[in-house]
This record gives C-alpha cells, structure tokens and sequence, in this order.
C-alpha cells in the first residue's frame, strides 16, 4: 500500500504523486453547478492533483470543472473519487493548464 492508501494495483496514473506543497494547502474549484468552492490539497501530482472534499455527490467521473490553484488556472476532469475514513472524499483530478 502507498502512503496515501492507495495499492500499488490502484496505480495506473503516468506521474507519480507527491505531497502538497506546504505552502499551498488549498485550491479553488470552480463547478459549473456550484458557487466557488474551497477545497484542501491532499497530493499533487504532475498531471493533477487530489483535493479533499466533505460533500463529492456533484463530483462524477469524468466531470468538467476550472481549479485556481497556486498562480495558475486550470481545466480539471475528475478522474476517481475515493472516500477517507473521517466521512471525507479525495477527488482525483487531471488537469491541463489554460492559456
């Protein structure tokens, strides 16, 4: 298992993950659906990153989103959305930056 409880057969990313900066402990998510949200930076990785949410029910594989993170705005897909033990749910984005 990682250090993120993940197993080494639910790693099937191309960029391997690394811990948030410690600078930077939140991003922006801007949802189509939803005001701006704030969201805690769990892992970065350097395809996307995985943000920490108490409420992931508007976050569906595959959902399009905008995320303000660190100086720089992005285009974001949901790629997974995995419960933590404490009710919370770390959402695994893949983003690509805007021009």
């Amino acid at each position: 298992m990682t250090r993120h409880g993940y197993t080494y057969v639910d790693e099937q990313r191309e960029s391997t993950r690394f811990a948030k900066d410690p600078d930077s402990t939140y991003a922006v998510i801007f949802h189509p659906e939803l005001q701006e949200m704030p969201a805690e930076v769990h892992d970065e990785s350097l395809g996307g990153f995985g943000l920490v949410l108490e409420d992931a029910a508007q976050f569906g594989v595959g959902q399009e989103v905008k995320i303000a993170y660190l100086d720089s705005l992005m285009r974001a897909r949901v790629r997974h959305v995995e419960p933590r033990g404490d009710g919370k749910y770390i959402v695994g984005f893949e983003c690509t930056p805007m021009a």
